[in-house]
């Protein structure tokens, strides 16, 4: 929520600005008072206390309830800003500002290539010239400007909500493989004669279910060494859905499951004797715990074409 405090202040100061200008219109001023109460609701619902343990908190995290109801109250600002701004510093900050946006549309986009064409002339006759509305031009530049907005504030938010729909089944997988882990755990332990771990007798003092946790343990470790190298590749994501933490989190316990497969297919009687030490059986876990990577690309592949979306 700190960006929406830091955005909120920005408009807050540009509206103080703007309030100040002696050729205020009827109209001018109506938009004014909204752009105050839009702030207002938004800095409301970022600095709304709720409890940290809470259904709520979770509803927030997972539906991306009050960041995003905050920062469309905030892009209404933005954009009612734009059209009232028709003089002075307001007008080139904002003008700016819809230059800045216009980046982030494609380069052949006409709303990016009309603006560019006349804002920075535009900006060029008009700081400095005080003017009032009835002497703007038939084709008003708030209208490109607020055009160049709209459609850069409809990327961004599509673009959160692919990051946040990504992220949450990221955490839904996480939760499925971590429950396989542990059944597959739970039945080795109720069940010690079924023996889905194949292991010479004597070969371990160790129960089978210890020995099953002992190859999430190390599938973990092999796979934490492969997800280290990719995680770092990932380019920063901007936003509130910090999705490759959770990426990392798949990576990890999907190697502590193709572990315990692995284990399980070299360690069959129909292709080996089992395992006659403990030893050899944990560094097949690591290995297939590595080989985690193969199963995870494709996840790797759609996280990078949600941040190449990134506007």
């Amino acid at each position: 929520m700190q960006d929406v405090a830091a955005k909120a202040l920005a408009l807050r100061e540009l509206l103080a600005l703007l309030q100040m200008s002696p050729h205020l219109s009827e109209s001018q001023l109506s938009a004014s008072n909204e752009i105050a109460r839009l702030i207002i609701v938004a800095e409301a619902v970022a600095d709304e206390g709720v409890r940290f343990f809470s259904w709520r908190r979770f509803a927030d995290w997972w539906f991306g309830g009050r960041v995003e109801e905050a920062w469309m109250n905030l892009h209404q600002a933005e954009l009612l800003l734009t059209g009232a701004a028709i003089e002075g510093r307001v007008f080139q900050t904002m003008m700016e500002n819809a230059l800045s946006h216009a980046l982030r549309l494609a380069a052949d986009d006409p709303l990016r290539q009309r603006l560019e064409t006349d804002g920075h002339d535009l900006l060029a006759r008009r700081i400095g010239s005080p003017t009032t509305a009835s002497s703007l031009p038939a084709t008003s530049p708030q209208v490109a400007m607020q055009a160049v907005l709209q459609k850069s504030f409809q990327q961004s938010d599509a673009y959160h909500r692919s990051a946040r729909a990504f992220r949450n089944r990221l955490v839904i997988t996480i939760m499925v493989t971590l429950v396989v882990a542990v059944s597959l755990v739970v039945i080795q332990w109720r069940l010690p004669t079924a023996q889905i771990i194949p292991l010479h007798k004597g070969s371990s003092d160790l129960s089978r279910w210890a020995v099953m946790l002992l190859i999430i343990v190390f599938g973990s470790l092999g796979a934490l060494i492969t997800t280290i190298p990719s995680m770092a590749a990932i380019p920063r994501v901007s936003g509130p859905y910090n999705f490759p933490l959770q990426q990392s989190f798949v990576k990890v316990f999907v190697g502590s499951l193709s572990a315990l497969v692995g284990v399980v297919v070299i360690g069959n009687s129909g292709l080996a004797s089992g395992f006659a030490s403990l030893q050899p059986l944990l560094g097949v876990a690591i290995v297939f715990g590595a080989g985690q990577q193969a199963v995870t690309q494709f996840l790797d592949k759609r996280a990078g074409e949600i941040i190449a979306s990134a506007p």
